[in-house]
């Protein structure tokens, strides 16, 4: 429970969900949510190794090696509570972590809500990936001890942009680097279509990392996506628009757990 800073609210016989923090920020981007949920919903927090409150002693260098190193915490998470059936919602490239560890952990996914994640972010124009980061600008990027203050601070208003710098400060620069060079070299595209699992994808308005076409693409080589647009502005609706990202997401499960509910009703009736 200490390495990953795991914190487990809610009822105990609440359906799980599971918030994933994106690069360089800690679970408590995700605490204007929480009013929303922790009533009904069993609520699993965690740190990555190295940010916010995870044992920092903790071996993570291994891990910079590529995204599925920091995607094979998922499961040790989930078993350390005994979770099942979870709903994970992940933010930024957290979301493509949980793509990619779908395959080593399906007994305790139940689905997955994808906000703001692109499958790939550099630019890539012979796929036609086009609007995310040049090599240029990434190499500029990686170069600065302040790499994760620079993009998320200009990625948000100016209101969201003081508070998460806040949560920047205590941040290791090695720590920071090394995630950032495996989340934007990382490219999960191959991966989407065999993620057979319900995914809800939340695409804001002028995301500068995410932008509009991300969402489409992501409704259209997962399995089974689904595509919900918000009103909010920016790359952290969390942050910015608590209550709209909130009404979009229990909507979206109050739904499924509905369809779910009438499908055992036709088994049993057959």
């Amino acid at each position: 429970m200490t390495r990953n800073n795991i914190k487990i609210m809610g009822p105990v016989n609440g359906p799980v969900v599971m918030l994933a923090h994106e690069s360089g920020c800690d679970h408590g981007t995700w605490d204007k949510m929480l009013p929303h949920f922790t009533e009904k919903h069993r609520v699993s927090l965690f740190d990555h190794v190295g940010f916010g409150g995870s044992d920092l002693a903790a071996e993570y260098s291994v891990k910079s090696a590529c995204l599925h190193g920091y995607a094979r915490d998922v499961p040790e998470i989930c078993k350390v509570p005994n979770l099942q059936d979870v709903t994970r919602i992940a933010h930024s490239v957290r979301g493509m972590m949980e793509i990619d560890a779908v395959d080593a952990d399906t007994l305790c996914l139940d689905r997955l809500l994808l906000g703001a994640s692109p499958a790939i972010y550099l630019e890539n124009p012979t796929d036609g990936d086009i609007g995310g980061l040049s090599a240029k600008n990434l190499d500029g990027l990686l170069s600065s001890l302040h790499i994760i203050s620079l993009i998320w601070t200009t990625l948000d208003t100016l209101q969201n942009a003081a508070e998460l710098q806040n949560r920047f400060l205590g941040i290791i620069p090695m720590v920071a680097r090394e995630f950032c060079r495996v989340a934007f070299l990382s490219d999960v595209r191959p991966l989407l279509r065999d993620d057979t699992s319900p995914s809800l994808v939340l695409q804001c308005i002028d995301d500068l990392l995410a932008s509009d076409h991300i969402g489409l693409d992501l409704q259209k080589d997962l399995a089974d996506g689904t595509l919900l647009r918000l009103t909010d502005t920016g790359h952290c609706p969390q942050v910015s628009s608590p209550e709209e990202s909130a009404h979009a997401i229990r909507g979206y499960l109050k739904s499924a757990a509905a369809c779910q509910q009438t499908e055992l009703e036709l088994i049993a009736a057959s």
